[in-house]
């Protein structure tokens, strides 16, 4: 468990889980900064100084990227930003210059998507399964066939899963 003192002196306790969970967000959107720099032709061996709020920034509109690739945006509420919505306000605010990004505090698109993740993203999702799982509200019976359809279509993976465990077990 961490504590963390707000602004206003509440020390508030977060859970382990969530801790490695947006630390490994914070990975990922590190590693889709760095990809997006070399995809826009930047190069490693040069020497560049961005400003840190605007690697927030691009982190988290790459992020509404990769969430719309992989059909969970579709899930978020509607106030969340298309990628396109934020990469034009994010473009918008480049045009501005380094002054836009002077503030750690002005980083609305990161503040946005850290917060989807915590409210939104099954937390261990990531590590364990290798997927992004928005976990809320869900139809009961849409749930059990959806369940029902993966269990049928991975049928024997698990089955080759359990019979390996199984052998692991005796072993010991």
């Amino acid at each position: 468990m961490v504590a963390w003192e707000s602004d206003d002196g509440k020390v508030i306790d977060l859970p382990d889980e969530l801790v490695r969970a947006v630390a490994r967000q914070a990975s990922l959107q590190a590693d889709l900064v760095n990809e997006s720099l070399l995809a826009m032709g930047f190069c490693p061996s040069n020497e560049h100084c961005f400003p840190g709020a605007l690697l927030l920034e691009l982190g988290a509109v790459t992020t509404l990227k990769l969430w719309e690739l992989q059909g969970v945006a579709d899930h978020l509420p509607d106030f969340v930003p298309s990628f396109e919505q934020a990469r034009n306000d994010f473009v918008t605010r480049c045009n501005r210059g380094k002054d836009a990004f002077s503030d750690f505090r002005d980083t609305p698109f990161s503040h946005l998507v850290l917060r989807m993740f915590i409210d939104y993203f099954a937390w261990e999702g990531g590590d364990c399964l290798q997927a992004s799982m928005i976990v809320g509200p869900v139809n009961e019976d849409e749930f059990a066939d959806c369940i029902a359809s993966f269990l049928w279509t991975h049928r024997h993976e698990l089955e080759q899963l359990l019979y390996e465990e199984s052998n692991d077990k005796e072993k010991t």
